[in-house]
């Protein structure tokens, strides 16, 4: 399987991590962002994907223009059994942010709610024979 992120560069861009929990990880946060824009109904939905190389990471930011969250959700959204959709189970942002913590990820969310959310992955950068490629 070959992910295909581009930077603003159109340079490749490459993770050191299991490709796994990666995988769930992109899965989950595009997941959430296709069900924020869907309660949207008077205006363009939007989902973005950037990708930009830092010193030691690679960001990933997925921002939608869905629903958002309020400031009280957005604290409990990582909470285990937490949830704000009728058929969730509350382990979807919980066991991505463990996925993120075992491949030595970092996750940060900033929602407003009416406006949408944006997620930002940091994920530690190639350095050695682990790693993964997010394009070409």
């Amino acid at each position: 399987m070959e992910l295909t992120i581009r930077g603003a560069d159109q340079a490749s861009l490459e993770v050191s991590t299991c490709e796994e929990p990666l995988v769930h990880i992109l899965d989950n946060i595009l997941i959430n962002a296709v069900q924020g824009v869907a309660g949207v109904a008077e205006r363009r939905k939007q989902i973005s994907v950037a990708a930009e190389q830092c010193a030691h990471t690679i960001l990933v930011k997925v921002a939608d223009n869905g629903i958002g969250m309020s400031p009280e959700t957005l604290e409990k959204a990582c909470s285990s059994g937490f949830t704000t959709k009728r058929h969730g189970n509350g382990l979807g942002l919980f066991i991505t942010n463990r996925l993120c913590q075992v491949i030595k990820a970092s996750m940060r969310m900033d929602s407003r709610e009416g406006q949408g959310t944006t997620v930002t992955l940091a994920l530690p950068r190639a350095g050695n024979d682990q790693a993964r490629r997010l394009g070409k």
